[in-house]
């Protein structure tokens, strides 16, 4: 501060300090001063002038009145991250035991905000409604909301969502609650707490939002209007490819061929790619007589450019191996390769097989990390509504008949052999299948109590109901909501584990190794099953589990072993699963 901003703060701190010696027990005007002090401490030009005051404040407001309600609570919530945990924990295990329910309540609601940040779902609910049942004052319902979701529980996070009533002088936090119902998914929810929001305040409406939950409910000329609005608005600058989404899925669905060409139109000039033709078909399925145009043709020789570089995707890994072989061949003339079934071409195939066998669920999703890479304007937001289970759910249990189905050409009759237990005994096969799966549990529970942040990210993502952070898990618990606990069992237990030791410890295992190292090529393979779950969390543990199937393989010449191991392990995650909440 500087001149008379300076004046009237010095005016204002000896005003505070005369008052204080007439009553100097009087804590609420301390920490006013504190709290002035602290935030006229540091300026951004002349540093901070005034922080050793604050901080002098600060300690004489804790030795005037130690164990001060007031000012355990005005220091706790000075502090953040595992400082304010620690202080806060101790303060109700010991002095606050003897405070105010409404003081208490403030501790659980800092605890409760705390944890939020560390995405500690369990701890959040847990002191938010604490707090909320403490003081009705509190309102801790987003948060709270949050960690419903995150625990799966999503008829839950709606109940809290809608049970307190609207407070239209606390515009920007409700509309942030009408938001998260249009997340999860409860349109006539939101709807109705929209409603009983009344009009915004100026400037802090979300028209986009109202156009969404409207569309949803089939209120067209209301979502309509709103979208104009939205395209009026001082964001509309920023949100043009949102606000173009919004309108071509509500013309989509209710407009006419060509209203929902002309919006397609809109969202391919707003910096929409559209990969796979996946929106243009999406025109096509909804209004059979929309005319394909000239213009149409660009995005098909794109499709099939996106295409080709699918095909020549594997190239990247197997051009380097084929010459790696070379090298190794040219070293050492004397040593023949290894004589496997399988060599390269059929591991070209396999990779490409892989990813198409993942092309439903890019086809439904869309492709958002490549739509940036080709849009113009990086600033345009994108919004996608969630996938639909049944979506999700015939999508992973295809993946399997349609993988197994693609083998079939780079297979023979002879290939079943594959299948058994090669130079093993079915007793030794037996072994090594459970102590591999002994091992790589044990792994995963150390690995879990090691880093339980990154283990807990990965394995939630199977309750969540709208945006987990894993396709794979995501799947899952569509196929479970949708099809029931036997078809997923017969999925992830019989079918999946068959196509994935073909392709990984069968034909890519056996196509490396003839040009490279056993053990390189079992470690590559090992890491390419591991980044194809999607669970970057447990990467460790699968990849150990895809290393200890590929030693089986190549030890024993069969696949009995890590079919076994495979299913086994996927066995055990599916009754974990089967226990978890699921939301639908």
């Amino acid at each position: 501060m500087s001149g008379a901003a300076n004046r009237t703060f010095e005016a204002v701190l000896t005003q505070y300090d005369a008052y204080l010696q007439l009553r100097p027990d009087d804590v609420s005007t301390w920490i006013e001063r504190c709290g002035l002090l602290r935030d006229a401490a540091c300026g951004e030009d002349e540093g901070c002038p005034h922080w050793k005051e604050y901080e002098r404040c600060a300690d004489e407001l804790e030795q005037r009145f130690p164990g001060a309600p007031a000012v355990e609570i005005y220091r706790l919530e000075e502090i953040w991250g595992e400082k304010a945990i620690e202080k806060g924990t101790a303060l109700l295990d010991g002095i606050a035991r003897f405070w105010e329910v409404k003081d208490v309540a403030r501790i659980h609601q800092k605890l409760a905000q705390c944890y939020d940040v560390q995405k500690r779902a369990g701890l959040v609910l847990e002191h938010a409604s604490h707090a909320m049942e403490l003081d009705r004052s509190i309102d801790l319902t987003l948060i709270a909301a949050r960690a419903l979701e995150h625990l799966g529980r999503r008829d839950a996070a709606v109940h809290m969502l809608v049970s307190r009533p609207m407070r239209p002088e606390q515009y920007p936090l409700e509309l942030q609650k009408v938001r998260m119902l249009a997340d999860l998914g409860a349109f006539s929810e939101a709807e109705m707490e929209l409603h009983l929001l009344g009009d915004p305040p100026e400037g802090q409406g979300d028209p986009l939002l109202e156009a969404r939950i409207f569309s949803a409910v089939g209120r067209v000329v209301d979502a309509r209007a709103a979208l104009a609005r939205a395209q009026q608005s001082p964001a509309a600058q920023w949100r043009a490819r949102a606000i173009a989404q919004e309108r071509f899925d509500l013309e989509l669905a209710f407009g006419d061929p060509g209203s929902a060409l002309a919006a397609y139109d809109e969202l391919r000039e707003k910096g929409s790619w559209d990969p796979l033709l996946r929106d243009r078909v999406r025109v096509a399925i909804h209004h059979p007589d929309a005319p394909w145009r000239a213009r149409d043709a660009l995005a098909l020789l794109e499709t099939l450019a996106l295409l080709l570089a699918i095909l020549c995707l594997p190239g990247l890994l197997l051009v380097p191996v084929h010459y790696v072989g070379l090298l190794r061949a040219r070293r050492h003339p004397d040593r023949a390769p290894r004589a496997t079934r399988f060599g390269l071409r059929q591991c070209w195939w396999m990779l490409v097989l892989l990813v198409f066998t993942q092309l439903p669920i890019f086809y439904m999703e869309g492709v958002p990390w490549l739509e940036d890479m080709f849009r113009e304007d990086v600033s345009l937001v994108s919004a996608r509504a969630p996938i639909p289970d049944h979506s999700l759910a015939l999508a992973l249990a295809m993946i399997a008949p349609l993988g197994l189905a693609g083998l079939v050409p780079i297979l023979r009759r002879r290939d079943l052999a594959l299948l058994g237990r090669g130079r093993w005994s079915w007793r030794r096969t037996i072994g090594m299948a459970i102590a591999w799966l002994v091992l790589v549990r044990v792994a995963a529970l150390a690995w879990v109590a090691l880093f339980p942040d990154l283990a807990s990210h990965a394995m939630t993502a199977a309750v969540l109901p709208a945006k987990p952070a894993s396709y794979t898990w995501q799947m899952v618990a569509a196929v479970r909501r949708v099809y029931g606990l036997p078809v997923l069992a017969l999925t992830i237990v019989f079918a999946i584990p068959l196509f994935e030791e073909i392709s990984f410890r069968g034909v890519l295992l056996q196509g490396l190794s003839r040009h490279l190292p056993a053990g390189f090529a079992n470690a590559i393979q090992a890491g390419l099953f591991a980044a194809g779950h999607e669970q970057w969390g447990m990467f460790p543990i699968l990849f150990g589990l895809a290393l200890g199937a590929g030693s089986m393989a190549r030890r024993s010449g069969g696949l009995a072993g890590p079919l076994l191991l495979h299913a086994s392990n996927n066995a055990l995650a599916f009754l974990v699963f089967a226990r978890l909440p699921i939301s639908g």
